[in-house]
């Protein structure tokens, strides 16, 4: 099974992730509207996280820069899972903060 496949066909049985395919056989991973992710045709994985958080997966070598808030990651499919589990995880707290504040 290609390394796409496998970190997508993880993160969408996760509740509320939704996928969009992408042109060049990538996939687009997104909750509540929320883009968690772009996973490429090779497996590369690029995760919105924010700027402070992505600076610190930078700075530990969990992640390369992409731009201000994403990285990028080209390591085994359990890394990406792992790292997209944890935007998952971001995006869930937030919707839930967003709904307690009404």
């Amino acid at each position: 099974m290609r390394k796409r496949d496998l970190i997508v066909g993880e993160a969408a049985g996760w509740e509320g992730v939704e996928t969009r395919p992408l042109p060049g056989g990538g996939v687009e991973l997104r909750f509540g509207g929320r883009e968690l992710g772009l996973v490429d045709a090779d497996g590369r994985i690029e995760l919105c996280f924010h700027p402070g958080l992505a600076a610190m997966l930078v700075e530990t070598g969990r992640a390369e820069p992409i731009g201000p808030g994403r990285v990028g990651l080209d390591g085994h499919a359990d890394e990406a899972v792992e790292l997209l589990r944890l935007a998952h995880e971001r995006a869930r707290v937030a919707e839930r903060v967003r709904a307690d504040r009404g």
